[in-house]
């Protein structure tokens, strides 16, 4: 086996199971000992809630929505807006006699993309080998092309906790960026920013959620064209806005081919840039990817935070997605 094979080991992300349930069925989905899902106003969120079998359902609140104390259901819990690995690990960790060996899922549709990714994190960290992950596609965003998810401007571009790399020097000549692509332009475009003369790569989910979305997503995406600069076709990757399988094995073929390039060329090892911008179920691949193959090397996940975020951005419930996830 070569260097190369050894350090970034074959994957195939396709062997993960999928299922998918209409709005009639989701009683049919389950049942878990615990079941998590994010607090907001769509039905999309809401009713799976309510229809899927667990014993234990809790809803995990968002700072960033600014909701109310008072506007909250009796089982919900505020998280912590610091994103700090250890406040998510405690919440965690505080529960662990209740998790591990116990069936857990997560609807991740209703989280903010960096909490989702640290819960994650929280939960290969306390031991939990496997979880199911919930998501649920609308009929159509409020706006359409127009739908706002972010509230006000992005204040900063970082590296998410649990997600850092070991990295060569800032601003080497090779570095790569792989921006998993959805209507956040601005979010989009500071992430292209912060990394200025690294090889882009802009992921975009195809097929999209619904046929009309991918058209709004271009639109969106295009204008942050001046930040992302010229990206060539081959550098243009797809992969189903509701698959995190494919965003996976997708991620894990460029990073694997970007590596052997590197090595033919005698070039140092690249530091690889993930920021996964696009539907929650790209996310959530970008996480299984880096848990799985990335820790420990030149390679972080890194976001352009904002401090508010719309809690109403969709309308209608099309189906709802389960993820069967090894951690």
């Amino acid at each position: 086996m070569s260097k190369i094979q050894a350090v970034f080991r074959r994957a195939d992300y396709y062997a993960f199971e999928r299922l998918a349930f209409a709005p009639s069925e989701l009683s049919q989905a389950g049942p878990w000992d615990v079941f998590w899902s994010s607090y907001d106003e769509t039905q999309r969120v809401r009713e799976p809630f309510d229809q899927v079998r667990a014993d234990h359902k809790q809803w995990l609140v968002h700072t960033e929505y600014g909701f109310r104390t008072e506007d909250l259901p009796g089982n919900a819990i505020l998280l912590s807006d610091s994103f700090d690995p250890p406040d998510l690990l405690e919440f965690v960790r505080s529960r662990q006699t209740t998790l591990v060996g116990k069936s857990i899922c997560v609807d991740c549709t209703g989280f903010v993309r960096p909490h989702l990714l640290v819960l994650l994190r929280a939960l290969r960290d306390s031991g939990v080998k496997k979880i199911d992950v919930l998501y649920s596609d609308p009929v159509r965003y409020r706006e359409d092309e127009d739908t706002a998810f972010v509230i006000g401007p992005v204040e900063r571009v970082e590296q998410i906790p649990g997600y850092e790399g070991i990295h060569r020097g800032a601003g080497i000549d090779n570095e790569v960026l792989i921006v998993g692509a959805g209507y956040d332009y601005e979010q989009i475009a500071r992430a292209c920013e912060a990394k200025p003369s690294s090889k882009k790569y802009l992921l975009t989910g195809l097929p999209s959620l619904q046929p009309h979305m991918y058209q709004e997503s271009v639109l969106r995406i295009h204008e942050a064209h001046e930040s992302i600069g010229h990206i060539p076709r081959e550098q243009r990757l797809y992969a189903a806005a509701n698959h995190p399988f494919a965003v996976a094995q997708v991620l894990h073929d460029v990073v694997l081919g970007e590596a052997r390039e590197a090595a033919a060329q005698g070039r140092p090892t690249q530091n690889i840039y993930l920021c996964p911008l696009g539907p929650k179920p790209h996310v959530l691949g970008f996480a299984l990817y880096y848990l799985r193959e990335l820790g420990g090397k030149a390679a972080s996940i890194i976001y352009p935070f904002a401090s508010r975020y719309e809690r109403l951005t969709a309308q209608g419930l099309l189906r709802t997605w389960q993820y069967r996830v090894e951690l």
